[in-house]
């Protein structure tokens, strides 16, 4: 698997590279930091992520809150947190008001590494 990438780590090079051809790219993340592998991003751009903890439901909030006031928001989290504990702000609050939420669903390690396939970490191949 030398040639695959874990979907987080794409994911940050995108953010980074978003950010330096100025898009007003905002990571929202519910405690998640180390799911979403950011760590370049934010060593990079110090102060451009928002941590709400652990509540998934305010990160969605808060994702269409700064959205609403012009920003790219995007979530990042476990697809299981994200879908079924915030079903209701993606609903309301990004869905019902069209608002520029990206909601990005990351599987969490290292627990799936253990797991039966359909719930591996995806991975980008290029």
């Amino acid at each position: 698997m030398s040639n695959a990438e874990h979907l987080a780590n794409v994911m940050v090079e995108a953010f980074i590279a978003a950010v330096e051809r100025g898009v007003d790219l905002v990571p929202v993340v519910a405690d998640s930091t180390s799911t979403a592998k950011i760590a370049p991003f934010i060593k990079q751009f110090p102060g451009r992520l928002v941590n709400v903890g652990i509540a998934e439901q305010s990160m969605v909030g808060t994702a269409a809150g700064l959205a609403l006031g012009g920003k790219v928001a995007v979530t990042c989290n476990a697809a299981p947190f994200l879908i079924s504990r915030a079903n209701e702000q993606i609903k309301v609050d990004v869905c019902y008001n069209n608002t520029n939420v990206k909601l990005l669903a990351l599987t969490p390690e290292p627990a799936t590494a253990r797991w039966p396939a359909p719930t591996m970490p995806l991975t980008i191949w290029r």
